[in-house]
């Protein structure tokens, strides 16, 4: 599986503080895992399970926690549990590929986000600049997902 169709579904902005890899593993399974260098907000995340993909067999898959199975249903994937493998779902890798990139995206960044495990905060204190640039800039972007007033601007209220 090439990584780079699922880092291209990556939020740009999160670039510079998120990288996508395969970890090889033993079995048939490898890993995709986040690895997040540390920030003066936060400590860094190393080897954070984001898919599995089984390379080997007749169909090759990707397999993403159960709770994003509806996430994913949302977007038109139906998944394949297996009953020895109860947490995660499965989907065919080809109807993975063949989904609506920007559906796809909005899901795969939410992962991404639910990853790291934020507590929400009012604001960093550049509302006035977040405010004169109609958009969040605060320089660890998975980090300011959790400020309330992000969430404001990008439903285009604006109180400064």
């Amino acid at each position: 599986m090439d990584i780079q169709h699922i880092k291209s579904l990556i939020n740009p902005d999160f670039s510079n503080n998120v990288e996508l890899s395969i970890r090889k593993n033993n079995g048939s399974y490898d890993s995709i895992v986040i690895n997040s260098p540390a920030t003066p907000y936060r400590e860094s995340l190393k080897d954070i399970l984001f898919a599995k993909y089984k390379r080997n067999g007749k169909y090759p898959y990707i397999s993403f926690s159960i709770r994003y199975q509806n996430d994913f249903r949302k977007i038109g994937l139906q998944g394949i549990k297996l009953k020895s493998d109860l947490l995660f779902i499965r989907y065919r890798l080809d109807d993975f590929l063949s989904v609506d990139k920007v559906s796809l995206s909005s899901t795969l960044n939410s992962i991404v986000i639910d990853s790291f495990n934020f507590t929400q905060f009012g604001c960093c204190y550049r509302y006035k600049e977040c405010s004169n640039e109609k958009k969040c800039i605060h320089p660890d972007m998975p980090y300011s997902t959790s400020c309330q007033y992000r969430k404001n601007l990008e439903q285009g209220r604006i109180f400064f």
